[in-house]
């Protein structure tokens, strides 16, 4: 079994708000670490919130745009028998908007 552990920081929870830091980590029954990822990820806009997160456009500005980690991201989800994250939901529907995005 192949439990992901998911979390994300966005501009926001609208449909058009993007993903500004995401986080994974993969754990198998016995919470042996299998895989991990994280980065700051460039929205390409402004980062309304900065408040609540932390993450500001200085802290992103050099970060990789969404659809350069996608394919990681990816893997890791296919290889993945569950998926929860802190807030499932609103970074769920974040990330379905990313990889929409990108094709």
């Amino acid at each position: 079994m192949r439990l992901t552990i998911l979390d994300t920081e966005a501009t926001g929870f609208r449909a058009d708000d993007r993903v500004v830091e995401i986080g994974v980590r993969q754990i198998d029954r016995s919470g042996r670490v299998l895989q991990e990822f994280e980065s700051l990820i460039n929205p390409q806009r402004d980062i309304p919130n900065v408040h609540v997160h932390g993450v500001s456009s200085s802290h992103v500005r050099d970060a990789p745009i969404f659809s350069e980690i996608a394919g990681r991201l990816v893997e890791i989800l296919a290889a993945s028998d569950f998926v929860c994250a802190y807030n499932l939901s609103p970074g769920w529907s974040l990330l379905s908007s990313e990889f929409s995005r990108i094709g």
